[in-house]
Order: C-alpha cells, then structure tokens, then sequence
C-alpha cells in the first residue's frame, strides 16, 4: 500500500504519455532498440516515440526527413540505406537517449497563480525548405498583471516532395496555424480573447491582407480558408530570429533542443505587456505586380463577324406593317414586268433592223397604279422566297417524292402548287377556295408571319374555327403555324401599338363572348377561368368608366344575356379577376389618345 505522505510517488501513463505523478510533469523514457539500417527498421524506431502534443516536434522531424529522402530515391522496405545516411542516423539514435532528461510541465499555470482574468492563444508559424510547422502557446494573466506563457501543442511537417515555393510553404503553415486555433477554442474550456498570429513571411501577411487581387488556385483556396477562420487584424510580423516556430520547419538536434527553452516557454516578449510586443511590420508593403501567384488578366478580343443577308431578306425585315411590305413588293414586280417588255421591244427591233442603232419610244400609257392583282402576286411572290429560304429541303424533296417523315411538315401532307408549299389532305375536291382548301404554309420564326399575324389581328378579331396551334386565319387568306404563343404575343403587341386603341380592346373581349372565340383566347387574360358572361360584364363596365373613349360610330353590337346566365357572384368575379388584368392597358391606352 503506497503512503503519499512518505513514499516517492510513481510514474504513470496517462493517454500514452508518461506522467510523474511526484513532480507533476510529462517525461520521456527511450530505449534504443537494435533495428536494421532499413526503411522499416527507421520507421519503427520513429513510431515508436509517442508524442501527440508535439513537445519533441522539432527532434523527430530529421528522422521524418531521412525517411522521405530514402522514398525519394526508392529504396525498398528491407533494402539497407546508403553508409552516409546510416551515419546520420546512428547519431540521431544515439542523441536520443538524452530525452530521458526531458520534463515539461503538465499544469498550464504554476503554483499559486491566482485567479486567470484573461487568456488569449499565440501561433506562430514558419516555413524552410525542407518542412514547415506551427506552435502554439497560451498566455494568461491573473489579477495582479502577472503573466504566465505555456506550451500547448507543436507540428512539424516534412515539405513535399514535389518542388514547392517558400511562399506557399509559408501560406500552407499559416493554414496550419489557424487549424490550429479553431481546435483548441473548442477544447480549452476557457474564456479566450481574440487569438494572434504571427509570421516572419511578409509575402504572406501581404496575401492575407489583400482581398482584391486574384490569386492562382492554390494561394487562392488557403487564402479562402485564412479568411473565412481569422481576421486580418489578427495576424502580425515577427523576425525570423525571434520565432519559435524557426525549430519547428528546420529541425533541431537533441544537444540543441535541449539547451534552448523557446520552444517550451516560447518567445520573451509574450511574458511582456502588449507595448513591448513586435510592431510595425504587420502588413509589409509587398510589390503584388510581379507576384508569380498573381492571377494574370486574361485579354479578351471579340470580332464581330457580319452574316451577309441578300437582298431581299433585308426588304422583308425593313417593313413593319404586311400591307406596306405587300405594296412595296408590288411595285417592284411591275417595275421587272415594265424592264422585261422594254427588253423584249429592243430585241425585236434589234432583228428586224439587222444590228443598226435603234431608240425605242417610251410606253406613256404604263398604268402607275396598283390593282389587286398586283397586290396577290406580291402576296405570292413573298410567301414563295421564305419559303425557298426556310423550306428548301422539303420542297426539294417533293419535286422527287414525299418529304422525309423525320420532317416537322410531314404531317401537314404538303404539296407544292405554283412555286408555293401549301397544306395537302382531302379537300382537294370540295367546293371552296384553293386559299381555303390548301393553306401556305410559313415558318413561325420570319418576319413575314409577324407581320401578317399582326396585320389580321389589327383588322379584325376573328379566328376561324379549329385549334389555334394549327390554324391561323382571316376571312379568304390562312396560314398554318404550329406555335400558340406566337399567336397570343402578336395579339398582345398588337394592343400595344400606337393603333391599340380602347375600343379595339372592347372589341376584342365582345369577341370572346362567341363560344368559339372564347375557346380559342380565354388563356389570353390569364389562368383563370372566366366565362362568357362575365366578359359581357366586363364590357358593360368599361363602357359606363369610359364612354367619353367609344365613340357611337364604332360601338358594336352586343349580345344580350339574361340573369340567369350571370350570376352576381360572377360579376363580383368578373371585377376582380378580369379589370385588375387590365386596368394597366386601359390607363396606358387614355394616355396615349391624350397625347395624340
């Protein structure tokens, strides 16, 4: 039975580290074991020192580099290493029996500290060539301004082996340094001030602090993560000579580490007041110019390549209105019939007087005014180009056979008639007009179809029976589209022209009474469904707000429904679902007609 009061008290482990209880610190207990000059063997002898604070970080970090140069120069597990390495690494083995005399204190405050009022976390980080590392010390204060320093954790880590810059080597200890921090504020269960960190790297400080510059990816990514973590605020510089963590990124040798206390204790001056702290080169004035990691700002040089549009395709973009384009192509058709019969004068006197010069008279009785015949030939001679220009494999396909059932058309069963692609089917035989049994067919992307959809819509709201996706059409002239929304947008566009006047939108929802028409437009004004009546509604209601906007000429004839075909809720309906759809067009309309 051990008595404390007169007994020595042992030493024991406490989380595989040895503890001596009598003196209430962490030693370290090597035995040197005969291993073979191999890479197993120095692994072995390496693993077997258990240090999971990092108190002997910077001696076991040599060990570390000589494994990684034997992988370097792929040795073989059991492969004996080279003489001059083996030299090296009996002396390292030799010194380390010397870590017998290592302790380190276990409490983090001496005795009779006191009362801690304040405790705040230093890093420091560093970087070499051949490895990098961090310490951390944790500074408290008590309440007669006494300060205690303690070691808390240390990590040394070989460099890679692929080539790596300083720089980077310093930032990947920076990130280090802030891992390190965000685990031990969740594990001290301690009150903390903000944490400082410190770095002799003013190309880092510079990086940190710069929240402007694009960096390359790998700066950019450990930059991220600084600044997600810490603020640039808590980072400051500190010389080489005075930075513990100097040991941590070169390595130090038993003798060395043994007779230098910064490790352990850290640097002098955190037992200082603030003032006597290091200052003034926090944030090094560093040329980013010419900085290697610097993202480079990518010259971009954009050429504009102009397509070249023929002729005739910039007339039929020029126009905006069917009947001015109609008129225009007319004209120009009867000025090339006017050049053709001159031509063929010429020529005929040409051979009747053998070659001699001739002057052939004007014609003044050339008719300068357009019939309707004029107009359905340019009709014709326009839906014939777009045609050609959008269709030009199926009507192709049609002078040797049927069109490909791959074809958006094949189901329209199209035939060509005088140069223009139409709609086939069963009708060929009925008693109706040939515009009417086979409807032109047009690309719902041109122009043309804009226009002529527009041009009926603005006459007159009358769409002939049938689905709207499948035909479009005014009394005596179709034409198939295969796109309702195209449709509702030339309607809508056609409202909001500078001839949408207000009665042509009474107009319009008169038209939507009619059951046929109803079908056809009801999703015009929105999701919701709104029946005959209460459109019927709608105009009543618009005619009593503005009848000062309908004169009596242009009033129309309106159905009359009786009550019990509409319903009060209806109307209430009707107010709320239908005049809210279109206050906006109403008051846009007024004050376009007070303008004109």
């Amino acid at each position: 039975m051990l008595d404390l009061s007169r007994d020595q008290l042992p030493t024991e482990r406490a989380l595989g580290v040895q503890w001596d209880i009598e003196h209430d610190v962490f030693t370290f207990s090597i035995v040197n074991k005969d291993k073979q000059l191999t890479r197993r063997g120095i692994l072995s002898n390496v693993s077997s020192i258990y240090d999971p604070l990092g108190f002997l970080a910077p001696v076991i970090l040599p060990a570390k580099q000589i494994l990684q140069h034997l992988c370097k120069l792929r040795f073989g597990w059991v492969e004996t290493i080279p003489a001059e390495m083996a030299q090296t690494w009996q002396k390292w083995v030799e010194d380390l029996v010397l870590l017998n005399k290592f302790s380190i204190r276990r409490c983090v405050t001496p005795k009779g500290f006191g009362e801690i009022k304040s405790a705040q976390l230093h890093h420091f980080c560093d970087a070499s060539e051949t490895g990098y590392g961090a310490v951390s010390y944790l500074r408290l204060s008590n309440s007669k301004q006494e300060v205690c320093v303690s070691f808390i954790i240390g990590k040394a880590r070989v460099a890679p082996l692929k080539q790596v810059t300083i720089p980077r080597l310093e930032l990947a200890a920076a990130v280090l340094a802030v891992r390190l921090d965000k685990m031990l504020s969740v594990e001290l269960k301690l009150n903390l001030s903000e944490s400082v960190f410190w770095s002799d790297s003013t190309t880092v400080l510079q990086y940190i602090a710069n929240t402007t510059t694009r960096f390359k990816t790998y700066v950019a990514n450990r930059v991220s993560i600084i600044h997600a973590l810490t603020k640039v605020e808590q980072w400051r510089y500190i010389s080489s000579k005075l930075n513990p963590a100097d040991a941590a990124s070169r390595g130090m040798t038993v003798g060395c580490f043994l007779k230098s206390s910064t490790w352990i204790s850290g640097p002098e001056f955190l037992s200082k007041p603030v003032v006597h702290w290091p200052v003034g080169k926090n944030y090094v004035s560093v040329h980013l110019e010419a900085d290697p990691e610097i993202k480079g700002e990518g010259l971009m040089c954009a050429a504009v390549l102009k397509e070249d549009v023929c002729p005739t395709t910039k007339l039929l973009m020029y126009f905006s209105g069917w009947t001015k384009l109609k008129r225009c192509v007319a004209w120009i058709l009867k000025v090339k019939e006017r050049l053709k019969l001159q031509t063929k004068k010429r020529q005929k006197l040409l051979d009747t007087h053998c070659g001699s010069q001739i002057c052939v008279k004007q014609d003044d009785k050339w008719n300068t005014v357009l019939k309707t015949e004029d107009l359905s030939k340019a009709e014709e001679a326009i839906v014939s180009f777009v045609q050609r220009k959008h269709y030009a494999d199926e009507m192709t396909a049609l002078n040797s056979g049927t069109v490909r059932k791959s074809s958006h058309l094949y189901k329209l069963d199209p035939v060509v008639t005088n140069g223009v692609l139409r709609v086939g089917g069963r009708l060929s035989k009925a008693d109706l007009p040939e515009e009417t049994k086979h409807p032109a067919i047009l690309p719902k992307e041109s122009n043309v179809s804009k226009l002529i959809l527009q041009h009926i819509h603005e006459k007159r709201f009358i769409c002939r029976r049938g689905q709207v996706k499948e035909i479009l059409s005014d009394n005596g002239t179709n034409f198939v589209s295969s796109n309702h929304n195209f449709l509702m947008r030339a309607i809508k566009k056609s409202f909001s022209s500078k001839n949408g006047h207000l009665d042509l939108f009474v107009r319009f929802l008169h038209g939507l009474c009619l059951e046929s028409n109803y079908r056809l437009f009801g999703g015009l004004l929105g999701e919701t469904e709104i029946s005959p009546g209460t459109i019927q509604k709608v105009i009543d209601n618009l005619k009593k707000m503005n009848s000062d906007e309908i004169s009596s000429d242009r009033s129309i004839n309106i159905f009359h429904f009786s009550e019990d075909e509409v319903s009060a809720d209806e109307a209430v309906e009707c107010v709320r679902d239908v005049n809210e759809a279109v206050e906006d067009l109403m008051i846009a309309d007024k004050n376009r007609l007070q303008r004109l």
